[in-house]
Order: C-alpha cells, then sequence, then structure tokens
C-alpha cells in the first residue's frame, strides 16, 4: 500500500548506551543506571517502547520535537530509495548487517557496518540487524489484510502491541529485511530491542 510522507529527520543510528545514560542522569542524578563495560558505543537494549517515548520527550527541547519514527517512516529511511528487499539489493549480506549469519551473537558498535554508499543511501546505518528498533505505530494490520491459518499468530495482538522493525543480531536471513515486523507489549524491556529518534 502507498503512504505519502512529509519531510522528517531520522538518526544515523540507534540511541546508544552512553546517550541513554545521560538521559537516566539527567532524571536521577543518583542513579546507579550504569553502561555495561565496552557497550558505550552499542545500541541500548532493555527499553520499553513505554522508555523510548519518554526519553524522545526529555530530548525535546526548543526548535525540535523528538518522537521514534512511524513505520512508514523508519521503512523508507531503510530500504533508501531502493525497490530491493533489502537497500544493497536482492540478498542477504553478513558484511552490510549484524545478524544471524554475520557470526557476531550480541549487539555491535553502532556505525560499524556502514549503509549504502550510492544515490539510495539516506545516510542511515544499522537499520537492518543489531536491534530491533522501536516505532511510533500500534501493531495493527495492513489494508488488505488476510488472516494466517495459523489463527493465533498476529491477530490477537492488533491493536494492544506496538511493532517494532528492523531484526535484530539473532535473527534468521528470512526475517532480515526492511518489510518486515515484529511486536510487543508497550511495557516489555528486551534484550533484543531498541530505538532511534526521529523529528518532525
Amino acid at each position: 500500500h502507498t503512504i505519502r510522507l512529509t519531510e522528517y529527520f531520522i538518526s544515523q543510528y540507534p540511541v546508544t548506551f552512553e546517550q541513554y545514560q545521560l538521559y537516566q542522569r539527567a532524571l536521577n542524578p543518583n542513579t546507579l543506571w550504569e553502561i555495561p563495560p565496552g557497550r558505550a558505543r552499542h545500541p541500548v537494549v532493555n527499553v520499553s517502547w513505554d522508555d523510548a517515548v519518554a526519553f524522545c520527550a526529555w530530548l525535546t527541547g526548543p526548535g525540535w520535537k523528538f518522537r521514534l519514527p512511524t513505520e512508514a517512516e523508519w521503512e523508507k529511511a531503510a530500504r533508501g530509495g531502493s525497490t530491493t528487499p533489502f537497500p544493497w539489493g536482492d540478498q542477504n549480506d553478513p558484511n552490510r548487517a549484524n545478524y544471524d549469519k554475520s557470526g557476531v551473537h550480541d549487539t555491535s558498535t553502532v556505525g560499524c557496518y556502514p549503509g549504502v554508499e550510492d544515490r539510495y543511501s539516506y545516510g542511515c546505518d544499522d537499520l537492518l540487524g543489531n536491534v530491533w528498533e522501536w516505532t511510533a505505530d500500534p501493531f495493527n494490520p495492513y489494508p488488505g489484510y488476510a488472516r494466517d491459518p495459523y489463527r493465533d499468530y498476529s491477530e490477537p495482538w492488533f491493536g494492544s502491541h506496538r511493532t517494532l522493525r528492523g531484526g535484530c543480531y539473532a535473527t534468521a536471513p528470512a526475517l532480515l529485511r526492511a518489510t518486515w515486523r515484529n511486536f510487543y507489549t508497550p511495557d516489555r524491556r528486551d534484550v533484543i530491542a531498541g530505538f532511534r529518534t526521529c523529528a518532525p
């Protein structure tokens, strides 16, 4: 289906542990919230959708209103100008994203899998792999939705869950593409879920 988007800004990388620590310490200067050793520039994980929305509100200041990207904004950034399943072409490539075939088996420093450096790139890195990324949207059916033969797969969760995109370091190749959707409850904190920010 077609969605028309207005101009927006989306961060180059997912929010990192060191960025999230600034937020935690601003909320509570006496917090014991510490960065795991060696992970300052890794994407922050174990953050819920509610946590991500609160971070965006904290980051908002004069002239800038930060938020989570919508699914459509996230997918446009992930696909660049391409029509292929991946911004770099038709096939998965373990040298372009951190997923289960990359051999990392953990999060990696943001930006170590650079985006596509050609006319299709919007300058974003790590949109596929590394961590699943929360989006602003509730998990709802697309227009023309047809019920899956396995009744409990997605339909019971419409409206009560939020959508994540992008896959993570543990994602199988078949699921690592810009169009795949994941869904969690907004209060769930998971070791494979992070986020990036967006602004109108």
